[in-house]
């Protein structure tokens, strides 16, 4: 099979980081689409089934910008002015204009290491305080789902927290989900060799993301209008 993953993948991100220019992309861009863009269409067509079965409102299209990522990084708005990534990603999220509102499916991999999960990356204080107020509302229900994940010992929460503490209970557990300025569920691995067991892949993200299915759920309630 030639829509894989394999280190040809690898050694082009590191490349990427090593050259990063036009002239060098527009030479090698056929081998951009081979090794990686390839491998990540054919691992989003593997995953919709599934991830329709989470929600059915998950946008599954296997392009870039729709559930892939861009290779080229837009430099208007960020301090790293190099042109193009040394990671690359696909997300599953409802089709919304409001994407930085709703809670991600997502699996990224680097020259190193690669990592899957869920949650909000880049949410508004708005939805926040609607996530807290959720936990607030629902917090028998949210000790005993997070205490699953942690059981689980696969996922683990990521995102910036508050200094200052802006919980008012007493519930430790609870307060260091509450304080999260953005919160996402990553499992983070280092073996980067299991990439290239494309159907055991498959199937542990698979997996993993049915697994955080409750907790998604929970997010989107959170963040649905009322």
């Amino acid at each position: 099979m030639t829509d894989v993953f394999s280190n040809e993948s690898l050694q082009f991100l590191t490349e990427v980081r090593k050259r990063n220019s036009r002239e060098w992309y527009a030479e090698n861009k056929q081998t951009y689409e081979k090794v990686l863009l390839l491998p990540f269409q054919h691992l989003v067509r593997e995953l919709s089934s599934t991830m329709l079965r989470i929600d059915p409102e998950l946008a599954v299209m296997s392009t870039i910008t729709k559930a892939i990522s861009r290779l080229n990084r837009d430099i208007r708005f960020t301090r790293d002015k190099s042109l193009y990534r040394d990671v690359m990603w696909l997300t599953f999220v409802r089709r919304t204009k409001e994407r930085n509102d709703y809670p991600a499916f997502f699996f990224e991999i680097s020259p190193t290491a690669y990592r899957y999960g869920m949650g909000f990356f880049s949410a508004s204080v708005k939805t926040m305080n609607l996530y807290r107020e959720a936990i607030e509302s629902k917090e028998t229900e949210f000790l005993k789902m997070v205490a699953d994940i942690a059981n689980d010992g696969i996922f683990v929460p990521e995102g910036d927290s508050y200094k200052r503490n802006q919980y008012s209970g007493n519930v430790e557990e609870v307060a260091a989900w509450y304080n999260r300025k953005n919160i996402y569920l990553v499992a983070n691995r280092n073996n980067i060799e299991e990439l290239f067991d494309f159907d055991s892949l498959q199937k542990r993200l698979s997996t993993g993301f049915k697994s955080l299915k409750e907790f998604y759920l929970f997010l989107i309630e959170s963040v649905m209008p009322r």
